[in-house]
């Protein structure tokens, strides 16, 4: 069933029973139950009619809903948009909310009115719940502690975008309209001037105009006022009004960017306020007619009246344009559901559903099991392939960390549960294989981003010593969690997964840039302590971090401890434990390659480009996809940049199905390992220092400043430091940061807290103002630089990880 739900097959079937009680739909019912339970509500519980209260993040709207219905819309809504993660319960909270308003609509309003659901309101319906941290405007403006799922892209609902709600209804009308085989040429719908709506043929008309004519119509785009957005409006698309033209009633709308930066179906008053209206109301400013552009009414022009709308009829087996009347239990499936025109089968992304979530592992009772070292002990996470029901809190500052296994925890050697070389926790059970459907790419920094914001129990922002302590426990607790998150737990356990897994851990995020200017012995030293002793640079180029992958792998490293780069083939593929592709040999899309060839490629393959001697790229397979022909590499080519990845850092990429002709230079050619199956060493050592750095945010008041700490020693990656700082406390008002040298005690990098509260990393490769020569650091200035710099241990305690 869950199959069915997470691809719209249910959006069709939302009927409820007259006295609210549930659903008519059986199946339908059971899920509405077990999302319930896990959302901790009563589904059976009728009320509405309330506002949502205190608004904790960015968003122009309230959330309000009508008297009589079900409570756990208001629930779902709340905890979907809030959550740090678009995983299964909040994709099935959002269907079942689209399937109740759906049909709510229809059989309340739109059937006895004799009208047909609009396109845009059914396209919103299908995205109920989804937000975007960023808030309205283009730069991350959410308010503090502000968390949420992140799924509301611009690319499907406008969010992100530097106008989210009016983006939003956009793109619920052009894509709603797509749905149904219209393409359009119009670029927007938000009242314009000379009575349009920037490009969209459709009337506008100034709002706070009474009789029937000037009724706001299903399907129409509104600039509303609201109590809490700006005075410059709020864009919403009418679901239903019953007013007096614009100046009093009520109706239900959806939008975008509504509370915490949501998409959501709302209620509210319509009022006839000059200015801001009171809290639960609405001001009317402005109306487009976009319900003259819905598909029941464009089925009925020719071409030629298509083209005097901007629109154009697209070939294809589109589902029928509903029909004015239509009760939600009666006529043809819903767009995208089984055996509807276009329809999938379930689990799998619908023809006309832009956007339709993919079957994700459900919850249930073998999907959870007991962990320590990340999460606090005894806590409870979900295992792979599932979500985490309720994020674990991090041990409190003092507790005894659990983070290495074998050894003290911290100590060179341990390593946190979960994490590559780490033993199975008693009583785990076996991974389940990897997930049939695509799971989304790991990407480390986004997932250390997707945690929820720790809560240290420090209550003042001066208590500078027990904010050190905090980020110092935490950071020596590991990342266990992180690889708990669902940019991960879709991959199966394998030696393969575990060398992917070392490479995020102890690659992801370093600079680009020459191991040698930080460490001694040039690159062929560099590659004797990777390979005798498991000790790994935190800077690299392509070429030298690919070869510290390679030599984490097993390769011994050739004469020059590098894979090299030229135009020729690297002397790494010219033994007998490597073959080299040829440029010729190797088809650009993957489904094209022999079943010998796609075979062959292994983690540690490498791609190679070359435009000439000494200049090129280079990126490595960390993964195959389960079941396609894509795979992951790793580089600083990332196909999504996880936030706070800094350009020039190396990171993972997404699934690629395609090779990338152009990367540096023209395609070199493909060079695949046979022999480099498993991690050398069970553990790595980073090498450097590292100091922990606490200052005023838009100040220059430096609160602490640590001592000088060997990471090697501590045995503390970057990662661990990163994720320690993932809601550092009071990072509204304190940057928290690690900043790290090399064993030269030349700065390298700085890892800092943001004022969202994300984990971040900050370098860049300066050039020097007379010569402009490479400096090969990060030279920040002011605040950041006197930190780093100082020498003198500021405040208590010393060590903070002590």
């Amino acid at each position: 069933m869950e199959a069915t739900l997470l691809s719209g097959g249910y959006q069709n079937r939302g009927t409820y029973k007259p006295d609210m009680s549930g659903f008519v739909d059986p199946e339908l019912q059971k899920l509405l139950e077990k999302y319930a339970q896990i959302a901790g509500c009563d589904p059976k519980q009728v009320g509405g009619g309330k506002s949502s209260g205190t608004l904790q993040g960015a968003g122009d709207a309230e959330h309000a809903s009508a008297s009589g219905v079900p409570n756990w819309l208001d629930i779902f809504q709340s905890k979907a948009e809030r959550s740090p993660e678009w995983g299964t319960k909040e994709q099935a909270w959002s269907r079942l909310m689209g399937a109740f308003f759906r049909a709510y609509f229809i059989d309340k309003y739109y059937a006895p009115n004799n009208m047909a659901i609009p396109a845009n309101v059914e396209y919103f319906l299908l995205h109920l719940g989804k937000s975007n941290p960023l808030g309205k405007d283009w730069k991350p403006k959410a308010r503090p502690g502000y968390v949420g799922n992140g799924a509301a892209k611009f690319s499907v609902i406008g969010g992100g975008g530097a106008n989210y709600c009016a983006a939003a209804s956009s793109k619920a009308l052009l894509n709603g309209l797509a749905m149904y085989g219209y393409k359009c040429k119009f670029i927007g719908y938000a009242p314009g001037g000379k009575g349009v709506g920037h490009g969209c043929p459709a009337k506008a008309r100034q709002g706070r105009s009474p009789g029937e004519a000037n009724r706001p119509l299903p399907g129409d785009v509104l600039s509303i006022r609201t109590a809490i957005g700006p005075t410059s409006g709020h864009v919403i698309t009418v679901a239903w009004a019953q007013t007096d033209g614009t100046k009093s009633g009520e109706m239900w709308y959806v939008s975008g960017n509504s509370a915490n930066a949501s998409v959501s179906c709302d209620w509210a008053r319509v009022c006839d306020a000059a200015g801001r209206p009171p809290r639960g109301s609405v001001a009317v400013i402005n109306v487009v007619a976009t319900n003259t552009l819905q598909p029941d009414k464009l089925e009925k022009l020719d071409d030629a009246g298509l083209s005097k709308v901007k629109m154009t009829r697209q070939a294809g087996d589109f589902p029928k344009a509903p029909k004015a009347g239509e009760t939600s239990s009666g006529g043809a499936p819903a767009p995208g559901a089984p055996g509807a025109p276009g329809a999938t089968a379930p689990g799998a992304t619908p023809q006309n559903l832009p956007d339709a979530p993919k079957l994700e592992t459900t919850l249930g009772s073998g999907d959870v099991q007991t962990c320590s070292g990340a999460a606090a002990a005894g806590s409870t996470v979900v295992r792979v392939g599932s979500r985490t029901s309720e994020p674990p809190p991090p041990a409190a500052p003092g507790t005894p960390s659990a983070a290495g296994t074998g050894g003290t925890p911290g100590a060179p050697g341990a390593t946190a549960p979960g994490a590559p070389g780490a033993a199975p926790q008693p009583g785990a059970a076996t991974p389940p294989p990897n997930n049939p459907a695509d799971p989304k790419p790991p990407q480390f920094l986004e997932a250390v981003n997707l945690m929820p914001i720790p809560n240290s129990g420090i209550a003042s922002a001066t208590d500078i010593a027990g904010i050190a302590r905090f980020v110092g426990q935490r950071a020596k607790q590991g990342i266990a969690d992180v690889f708990a998150s669902p940019h991960y737990n879709t991959i199966a356990d394998s030696p393969a997964e575990r060398i992917a897994r070392a490479v995020a851990e102890y690659q992801t995020g370093i600079p680009y840039t020459m191991p040698c200017y930080f460490y001694k012995g040039g690159q062929k030293g560099a590659f004797k302590l990777i390979k005798e002793q498991g000790h790994l640079p935190l800077a690299g180029q392509c070429q030298q971090s690919v070869s510290t992958v390679l030599g984490m792998i097993g390769w011994d490293g050739g004469f020059a401890g590098d894979i090299g780069s030229g135009t020729g083939t690297p002397s790494a593929f010219r033994g007998g434990s490597a073959r080299f592709w040829k440029p010729s040999e190797v088809p650009s899309s993957y489904e094209k390659w022999s079943e010998t060839m796609w075979n062959e490629v292994k983690v540690g393959t490498c791609f190679m480009w070359a435009k000439t001697p000494g200049i090129g790229h280079i990126a490595v397979i960390t993964r195959k996809h389960p079941t396609k022909r894509a795979v992951q590499t790793w580089d600083t080519c990332g196909t999504a940049t996880p936030p706070g990845v800094a350009r020039g850092t190396l990171r993972e990429s997404g699934w690629l199905t395609t090779l990338r002709r152009h990367c540096g230079g023209p395609f070199l050619g493909l060079g695949c390992f046979t022999n480099l199956t498993q991690l050398k060493h069970a553990s790595y050592k980073p090498r450097g220092e590292a100091r922990l750095a606490i200052w005023q945010r838009g100040g220059d008041q430096v609160h602490y400043a640590s001592d000088w700490l060997d990471i090697t020693a501590k045995h503390l990656p970057t990662t661990w430091m990163l994720r320690s700082l993932r809601g550092a406390p009071f990072f509204p008002e304190l940057v928290c940061a690690w900043l790290i040298r090399g064993t030269n005690k030349k700065p390298l990098l700085t890892l800092y807290v943001n004022k969202e509260g994300q984990a971040c990393v900050s370098w860049k490769d300066k050039k020097h103002p007379k010569t402009g020569k490479p400096l090969r650091f990060h030279s920040s200035q002011g605040t950041e630089a006197k930190a780093r710099f100082s020498a003198k241990t500021i405040g208590q305690p010393a060590d903070p990880l002590a």
